[in-house]
């Protein structure tokens, strides 16, 4: 059987409220009887005849709905009572003598129901259909309130569009936002999303969305996250409704300038809410040999973008003396993760064809834990200096760079107190720092427009390292002559690059 129920009951508009949250701001319900409306309108659909009538007893009704009958104070018959009393006081019933807070449990109700919007023509219009087979689909889901999600599977399905004839080719399908949602049936975003999961596995939802989009705001960038986009399974070649709708949205951002993101991407806040969500379905043994490959993904996104990743990848190591990170999570059964750290150990040169470590396994754990994509050029040179040269440990360094350079604590004020040849002051000007991930070689020869920004004639060939090591010295020689009258922002600029002075001259041996 199929029931036909008000959009209005779980479906708010622009300038309307739905009659769930009307019936809240009035005090007719609690917040925990939002499904009680919704459920009353189905048994009133199903005992309604063809005189667009309704013949029911209030016990039966409570009965049908799926609750048991108590007749004390504010309990479930005062429940009922007062939506009855609500509705008919609204003119969702027909003018009738009834009091519906004085009722009996056993007393024949009889009443005319014009809950339903027309059209000129008096068709019925603004409502949705839903199925037993539907309804006994969700109720046979374990492990959640079903009436609550079948309150929400209502909601969705209310804003999915209908098409009523062959003629009329939009898309079946809506695209309404979470927080959309959230309002018009007072459930939690983060329950909605639990429950988009629990439909989408039981096969009752598909959904999709159009990805990330970009744009030049004057000179700002902007990021746009679409909204999903949501299909019946029950509808024909639904994937392809949900694609067809995708590829429209696409364009018509298109036309306003908004382009989509080569890498669609998630916040490390968006990952772990994701993930969350997944692993309370794999606690209820729900989770899906799809959803499990996602949630794989996700993790190791997670650990890409996580500002644990570092300590999770080096307390890994510390319990594995001596074995690389790639054959770690290969003997965890961790296959994508040790195929990408292979990868990435390959492609720095820290392994040889034959998977053999170059470097010292030390050498090899700070280079693999510190290791940023974004910086691939800058690691892949360290450990091409490191083979090149037996350079002595970072400690060995430290301890020659005190002898040539007085020790300077980024949090001590004899940082101010460095002192610079400073024969060149006349050449100094405003900083324009190179950038240090430009794609060159070790051994690249540096071109003119690099010896007229470093203002010195370079006679032989120079490393990307030792270029750099120039740059830095020349920039803070020019923090250093303006230290009296720097802001905290340069301050902190100053001090951050004098770390990275350090770190190259330790790379360099110098």
């Amino acid at each position: 059987m199929n029931y036909l129920i008000p959009n209005i009951i779980v479906r708010g508009g622009s300038d309307t409220i739905t009659l769930i949250n009307e019936m809240l701001i009035n005090k007719v319900i609690a917040d925990n009887d939002c499904d009680k409306v919704l459920l009353i309108f189905k048994y009133l659909w199903t005992n309604t005849t063809q005189s667009n009538t309704v013949n029911f007893t209030l016990e039966d009704m409570i009965i049908d709905c799926g609750f048991v009958p108590r007749t004390n104070k504010d309990g479930i018959n005062d429940k009922f009572k007062n939506v009855l009393n609500y509705l008919n006081n609204n003119n969702y019933f027909e003018p009738n003598d009834y009091d519906f807070m004085s009722i009996k449990p056993k007393e024949f109700i009889k009443v005319g129901v014009q809950y339903f919007s027309t059209d000129d023509k008096g068709n019925r219009i603004k409502y949705f259909m839903l199925s037993d087979e539907e309804i006994d689909e969700i109720y046979s889901i374990d492990g959640v309130d079903n009436k609550k999600l079948l309150l929400y599977y209502s909601s969705l399905k209310s804003r999915i569009y209908n098409s009523f004839s062959v003629e009329d080719t939009k898309a079946q399908v809506c695209y309404s936002t979470v927080e959309e949602m959230a309002r018009d049936i007072l459930l939690a975003t983060d329950t909605i999303d639990i429950y988009n999961n629990i439909l989408v596995e039981n096969g009752l939802i598909y959904k999709d969305d159009a990805g990330k989009f970009t744009k030049l705001d004057g000179s700002k960038r902007i990021f746009k996250q679409s909204a999903n986009t949501y299909t019946l399974t029950s509808i024909p070649n639904y994937k392809e409704e949900v694609k067809e709708s995708i590829n429209s949205y696409k364009q018509y951002l298109k036309r306003f300038g908004w382009d989509l993101c080569k890498d669609t991407t998630l916040s490390k806040r968006q990952i772990a809410g994701s993930i969350n969500k997944l692993k309370a379905l794999q606690q209820q043994g729900k989770l899906s040999e799809e959803y499990k490959i996602k949630l794989e993904e996700l993790q190791e996104q997670q650990n890409v973008v996580s500002d644990s990743r570092k300590w999770d990848n080096k307390q890994l190591l510390e319990n594995h003396q001596g074995k690389l990170l790639s054959d770690i999570f290969l003997d965890k059964d961790m296959d994508k993760l040790a195929e990408k750290y292979q990868d990435i150990e390959y492609e720095l040169g820290l392994i040889d064809d034959d998977l053999n470590l170059l470097v010292e396994w030390d050498y090899y754990k700070w280079i693999i834990t510190e290791y940023n994509i974004n910086e691939h050029d800058y690691y892949k040179n360290m450990v091409t200096k490191k083979i090149r040269v037996d350079e002595p440990s970072t400690v060995e360094v430290v301890a020659a760079e005190e002898d040539s350079i007085k020790k300077i604590d980024k949090d001590d004020e004899e940082y101010w107190n460095w002192d610079f040849d400073d024969s060149d002051n006349d050449n100094w000007g405003e900083p324009n720092p190179m950038l240090k991930n430009a794609n060159v070689e070790v051994s690249e020869t540096v071109n003119k427009e690099v010896e007229e920004w470093l203002g010195v004639k370079v006679e032989q060939d120079i490393s990307y390292l030792e270029v750099e090591l120039q740059n830095i010295e020349k920039i803070l020689k020019y923090y250093h002559g303006k230290s009296d009258n720097m802001t905290k922002k340069e301050e902190e600029e100053a001090k951050s690059l004098y770390e990275r002075y350090k770190k190259v001259k330790n790379e360099l041996g110098a």
